[in-house]
């Protein structure tokens, strides 16, 4: 799976709303001098590991930082704790849930290799695929359809948050991406090849 192809382009997006302001007082509070290993507020001591196993595999280390190293599990593991709604954070918990519950091992106990298979059996889908989960994902759960329905909304959000949380982190955005926090002249117009690293500002 390439993970790494999410920062370009997030595919399904659950549609959480947060604003900027709210992001970077977040990532602020996660400071890269901070431990890897926190003490959950918001999940149980697995739920934190599942979480942080997840988001490894989303956007593993690889040759540069990967989420883990810029704290994106505790910063979601924060954001569980009133920035998404109760009712978001307990869907975000039950689809964790079930989730973990249909494999034959814990998640984060799983090898690195079945932990990529898990996944991508989830959300390496077709285009046809994906538009079948995006009208799942908008839609209340039905009876047919729940555990797929909780299990979607955990993925894709934990992917979204992931994503979004790794992009804005400092480093990321200053040390990765293109960045010019006084930018200068605007050329609207102008060849893709021409632009070079995806800008963070």
């Amino acid at each position: 799976m390439k993970r790494r192809e999410a920062l370009k382009s997030i595919t399904l997006s659950t549609g959480a709303v947060i604003s900027a302001g709210t992001w970077m007082s977040l990532l602020q509070s996660c400071s890269r001098e901070a431990s890897l290993e926190w003490v959950p507020m918001n999940l149980t001591r697995d739920e934190a590991q599942i979480l942080r196993s997840v988001c490894d595999r989303m956007i593993p280390k690889g040759t540069s930082v990967g989420a883990v190293e810029m704290k994106v599990p505790l910063l979601i593991d924060k954001m569980l704790g009133g920035l998404l709604s109760d009712e978001e954070a307990a869907k975000f918990k039950k689809g964790m849930a079930l989730y973990n519950g249909q494999l034959p091992n814990s998640f984060f106990k799983l090898t690195v290799k079945e932990q990529d298979e898990e996944l991508g059996r989830w959300l390496d889908v077709d285009p046809e695929r994906t538009m079948q989960i995006r009208g799942l994902v908008r839609q209340t759960e039905t009876r047919e359809s729940a555990e797929e329905y909780y299990i979607y909304s955990f993925l894709l959000t934990a992917r979204e948050l992931c994503v979004r949380g790794f992009r804005e982190s400092q480093y990321v955005g200053e040390e990765m991406l293109a960045y010019d926090p006084v930018p200068g002249v605007l050329l609207g117009c102008i060849d893709y090849s021409e632009v070079g690293a995806p800008w963070s500002l």
